[in-house]
């Protein structure tokens, strides 16, 4: 699988011709829209670069020729979606997290910080702690199993520190099983 978007961002010097297939077979085949009717609305990082949203802007008005379009920034939506116009956002996602300060519904690029530990490196993590316990493990063929795992069983406390040292298990043992898809049956178990 190909995947031209990086930690959020994607490489255009690299992946124009990817971007623009990607985005005319979703807008076409996928969605069944004509582009060149529609408005576009996109979302976008909050640690793209200027010249990465005028290429996808050129991309979008001048190679699709959609009617109209607008790029905004994801975290301001995401607080937009809330009611609010100032706040902190925190997201987490498959390749970055990050935290974005919005005051008045504009972000504060000087205030912005970015962490590229995320759900990809949280999968390998796991991965990587089980596979010392259950040697058939490989990364290439188990890496999707493992992340349904985690997202089946992880979960973010809202206090860390009493979570943590609680001796109560927030999932039972039938929870925190998990039967891997080989001819075996294997069980694997996940622990606190």
């Amino acid at each position: 699988m190909h995947r031209p978007i990086t930690n959020g961002i994607i490489n255009f010097e690299e992946e124009w011709d990817t971007i623009q297939y990607m985005l005319e077979h979703i807008f076409t085949k996928e969605l069944g829209l004509e582009v060149r009717c529609m408005n576009v609305l996109m979302t976008d990082c909050p640690f793209s670069t200027k010249s990465d949203k005028m290429e996808i802007t050129k991309l979008m008005l001048q190679e699709l020729r959609v009617n109209s379009f607008a790029l905004i920034n994801t975290a301001v939506l995401s607080l937009f979606s809330t009611g609010k116009t100032c706040g902190l956002v925190a997201e987490c996602g498959e390749g970055v997290t990050y935290t974005v300060p919005i005051f008045e519904g504009y972000a504060l690029p000087h205030a912005m910080h970015k962490n590229h530990v995320a759900g990809h490196a949280i999968t390998n993590t796991l991965l990587s702690e089980l596979q010392a316990s259950y040697k058939n493990l490989t990364k290439e063929e188990h890496f999707d199993i493992v992340r349904q795992m985690k997202e089946q069983m992880c979960h973010v406390s809202m206090d860390y520190n009493t979570a943590y040292y609680s001796r109560e298990d927030v999932l039972d043992k039938e929870q925190r099983s998990y039967e891997l898809p080989d001819k075996d049956g294997t069980i694997v178990e996940v622990n606190h």
